[in-house]
């Protein structure tokens, strides 16, 4: 008796903690909870992306199996590294190719050329293309594969310890022991939760003081420094992927048989209008017959257009 009355109120307090979890979801305050927590160790100099250039230089020179410390820094100082837009540039090598693995094993699924073109957005550092161009050559030849994102390069003042944007927006500001990341990544920054925001003044304040302090001056001295991973920066130079500045709520204009875009039009990142109007884009750039692949992490749509209209004809999760 005395182990049901245990087993009944363990259940209760399960039963609680998950309605508290659900309602604290909603105001995004538990991410900001783990924003917090994580700062000092997110935001340590190694991670600061004034070292992009030393690590991307100290990768070549390395014999290849002893690069794999270096791409992990690499990946570290990218995952850090947040624009104006509230998006990360976070890389996942490999996140993707399972997917299209799962799909072009489908024949409904398949593009009905032998040649195509390829956009893939946002591709970030371009770490997940390489395997995504591997998986794709498998199945059809790659007439153009072109590597679509809002942000290629930043600028290092190395005499400010300041990093900025192509617009010259500060994004970062080294100090003593640690760096300060002018903007905050989507997901609990949402300008839809008021709780975040106000629990965000302190960050926002910061931010402000030193956007106005260190602004970009027609003196300031600042070293560009290329996004890519350097196994992709290589592919570019051999012509095997093309990179090109694409806003996908504007018109993307070329025309492509395939686009693959992951973790960009999501709920958590814009409104409902913006994501159907990227989405409308993607259509319109895309050739009679071509796919249209998006997803997030975990879950993946596929759609081909039809007679001027996206089709869905493989689905998997609630993307």
């Amino acid at each position: 008796m005395f182990k049901n009355i245990i087993k009944q109120w363990e259940q209760f307090l399960i039963s609680i903690k998950e309605r508290i979890r659900r309602a604290l979801q909603s105001t995004d305050i538990p991410y900001f909870i783990h924003y917090v927590a994580a700062y000092r160790t997110s935001h340590c100099l190694n991670n600061f992306a004034g070292n992009l250039a030393f690590v991307k230089e100290q990768y070549v020179r390395t014999a290849e199996n002893d690069r794999q410390k270096l791409s992990d820094q690499f990946n570290a100082i990218i995952h850090n590294l947040v624009m104006p837009n509230g998006v990360k540039k976070t890389t996942y090598s490999m996140r993707q190719g399972s997917i299209l693995s799962a799909i072009f094993g489908e024949m409904s699924c398949r593009i009905p050329k032998e040649h195509i073109k390829v956009l893939d957005i946002p591709s970030s550092a371009g770490t997940a293309s390489l395997n995504l161009y591997e998986v794709l050559t498998k199945h059809y030849k790659i007439s153009s594969y072109v590597l679509g994102d809002l942000y290629f390069k930043i600028y290092y003042d190395r005499e400010r310890e300041c990093i900025y944007d192509e617009e010259w927006n500060l994004l970062q500001k080294r100090f003593r022991k640690q760096f300060f990341s002018i903007y905050q990544p989507h997901g609990f920054a949402d300008v839809y939760h008021i709780a975040p925001q106000y629990l965000l003044l302190p960050f926002k304040f910061m931010s402000w003081y030193l956007t106005k302090k260190y602004k970009h001056t027609a003196d300031t001295c600042a070293h560009p420094i290329m996004l890519l991973h350097p196994d992709v920066e290589r592919r570019v130079s051999e012509g095997v992927f093309n990179i090109r500045k694409i806003n996908v709520f504007e018109n993307i204009g070329e025309q492509y048989d395939l686009i693959i875009s992951f973790n960009l039009l999501q709920r958590n990142y814009f409104p409902q209008a913006m994501i159907q109007k990227g989405v409308d884009n993607f259509k319109n750039a895309l050739n009679e017959n071509g796919l249209l692949i998006m997803g997030d992490t975990v879950s993946f749509s596929a759609l081909m257009k039809k007679e001027g209209e996206l089709l869905q004809i493989m689905k998997n999760g609630d993307f």
